[in-house]
């Protein structure tokens, strides 16, 4: 057993506590983190284009047992306020379960279940996501939905999958208050041909608002 701790952390003036446990026979590793802030965006794009740009197939060794837990208190993002980052490598198996976004103003976002595979050389990300309504009038006034098309909301549910070598991000299953409710075909179609489309990446958060606001306007509207 190897057990270590931070002391005195930084990162670029920003500051970084962990403890962790190696055990060498079998391998297996617990890693606890927090940092203060966390840049989400350039996080999830550094650890997007690691993994399209290496070989980590001895990622899915099933001899390799490693849990990370990354608390941010700062996200540095419009909407969300601080996380909670879980990654586990089990038994050949990666997933993110239970890891999640808080915004202060709106809710929260949830990973409820998570895979990461490797399909014909290119490696996939499937999660299953539960966002948590608080604030209703919060998500309507930042997504600028207009008055006349705010009903109740309490939950978004939608699925993500994410081809790494094709740059393909795709939206399935999206369910507004209950996971057996299914949209209209017209915001159907918005989703669709979002899919659908040779460059269908959300780039900033200007584009992100347009795409919730269109699915909304014409889902209630």
């Amino acid at each position: 057993l190897v057990s270590f701790r931070s002391k005195n952390s930084k990162i670029i003036n920003n500051k970084l506590e962990y403890t962790g446990k190696i055990y060498l026979d079998p391998f297996d590793l617990k890693l606890d983190a927090y940092i203060q802030k966390l840049n989400l965006f350039k996080f999830l794009t550094s650890s997007y284009n690691l993994i399209k740009s290496s070989n980590l197939r001895f990622l899915f060794n099933k001899n390799l047992n490693v849990k990370i837990s990354i608390n941010a208190e700062n996200v540095r993002n419009k909407v969300f306020d601080y996380s909670k980052i879980l990654i586990n490598f089990d038994n050949g198996k990666i997933n993110f379960n239970n890891s999640y976004l808080v915004s202060k103003k709106i809710g929260s976002i949830k990973l409820n279940k998570s895979k990461v595979d490797i399909v014909d050389e290119n490696m996939i990300f499937e999660g299953s996501f539960d966002f948590n309504i608080v604030h209703q009038e919060k998500f309507y006034t930042i997504f600028q939905i207009p008055k006349k098309n705010r009903k109740l909301l309490k939950n978004i549910f939608f699925d993500l999958n994410i081809d790494t070598y094709n740059n393909k991000l795709n939206i399935n299953n999206f369910r507004i208050n209950k996971r057996k409710n299914i949209l209209n075909h017209k915001s159907q179609d918005i989703i669709n041909l979002y899919n659908d489309s040779k460059k269908n990446e959300i780039q900033n958060w200007i584009n992100l608002k347009n795409f919730v606001r269109e699915i909304f306007n014409t889902h209630f509207g």
